[in-house]
């Protein structure tokens, strides 16, 4: 596969996404589903390959949740497209902000996406709580 890769993101709502068993294995990540619950799931030549999941908690506020893409699709812009989509959806729906649980391995994304720490780091995990407030459009779109 090269850096120019073909990738088929569609969205889906609450219980129409299944992740495959490559997707489940991946460690950290959880999977529940509620009505209220949308998928952007990135498939290649018919495999999945990456996901990013919205809930809305409010009429104005949105958690993201369960972001993943796997290793060898990793480096390639699949992560950026799915958040991009997954943020201009928020904005679409009147979201005025979002909020994560945040691993160390995605820290970097969601801060390059605007959200900022709010709470400490728990140390046993390494996870941390994020958000973000959709007052304008990143500059990027």
């Amino acid at each position: 596969m090269d850096s120019k890769s073909v990738f088929d993101i569609k969205l889906l709502h609450g219980f129409e996404f299944t992740p495959s068993g490559e997707m489940a294995r991946q460690k950290g990540l959880t999977w529940a589903n509620k009505e209220n619950h949308l998928w952007w799931v990135a498939y290649h030549e018919g495999r999945q390959v990456g996901c990013v999941g919205m809930v809305v908690t409010s009429s104005t506020s949105a958690r993201f949740k369960t972001d993943t893409v796997l290793p060898e699709f990793r480096r390639k812009g699949l992560y950026s497209q799915m958040s991009a989509l997954r943020m201009a959806a928020a904005v679409a729906i009147n979201c005025t902000d979002a909020s994560c649980f945040s691993s160390r391995d995605s820290r970097s994304q969601f801060i390059k996406d605007g959200f900022l720490p709010s709470g400490e780091e728990n140390p046993k995990t390494g996870v941390l709580y994020m958000k973000k407030t959709f007052d304008r459009l990143p500059k990027s779109w």
